[in-house]
């Protein structure tokens, strides 16, 4: 009798967290999301032949909505830079931040619920190259040469995997974590010097992505 108490004491410990749990995450799902996270992005190949691209830093700012209680979808926006070096068009190298922003409608799917709920995604929707958000670099060639430089702006089809962890803190408020790769299509792109064309070249820039942060569920 003693043995068979015991062992009830043991399920009763192992298993009143999870039923706890499970009961806490009920609460939160379906329903309305926010999440707001950062982080490095790694290129996981040359942007271009002959050419480079250092890590970057991300911010990733999404809306979810839980459909029901293990699939979430959503919409993400994220951006930053990655800065690209030796890229050439022709005679002309150039080497500076490329501006990348990535517009995604996801599927996220938890298949477990509680204070630990982790999730894999999917994702599809398109990326944005600008090589001189800022017109810095257009502006340096006008002053120097007098003359406009300019390299296309690219729209290219992006897709994304991957997995992640959100750990709540309340009932409504989580930490997040995400690791995914994004694939950009390649796509090519002119570089335009006084208005003359300097070559087009095929850009690839699809990354390996960890961002941290926080999400709230209304």
């Amino acid at each position: 009798m003693n043995s068979i108490k015991q062992f009830g004491v043991v399920i009763l410990l192992l298993f009143g967290p999870v039923m706890t749990e499970q009961a806490f995450a009920e609460n939160m799902r379906p329903g309305f999301g926010l999440g707001l996270r950062g982080g490095p992005a790694i290129p996981t190949q040359d942007p271009a032949q002959g050419a480079g691209a250092d890590n970057g830093v991300f911010l990733d700012l999404h809306l979810l909505y839980g459909v029901t209680q293990h699939f979430t979808i959503g919409l993400t926006a994220s951006g930053g830079g990655v800065d690209v070096t030796n890229l050439t068009f022709g005679s002309t190298t150039v080497s500076q931040d490329v501006a990348v922003g990535t517009y995604l409608v996801t599927l996220e799917y938890h298949p477990l619920l509680g204070r630990a709920s982790p999730y894999a995604v999917l994702g599809a929707g398109l990326s944005r190259y600008n090589f001189d958000a800022f017109g810095i670099s257009n502006a340096l060639c006008q002053s120097l040469f007098g003359i406009n430089c300019e390299i296309d702006e690219v729209d290219t089809l992006a897709v994304k995997g991957g997995a992640g962890l959100d750990l709540f803190l309340t009932s409504h408020l989580a930490l997040s974590a995400e690791l995914a790769w994004v694939y950009n299509r390649p796509a090519d792109t002119e570089m335009k010097v006084g208005g003359s064309s300097q070559g087009t070249r095929t850009i690839h820039l699809s990354m390996l992505t960890a961002v941290f942060g926080i999400r709230y569920y209304f």
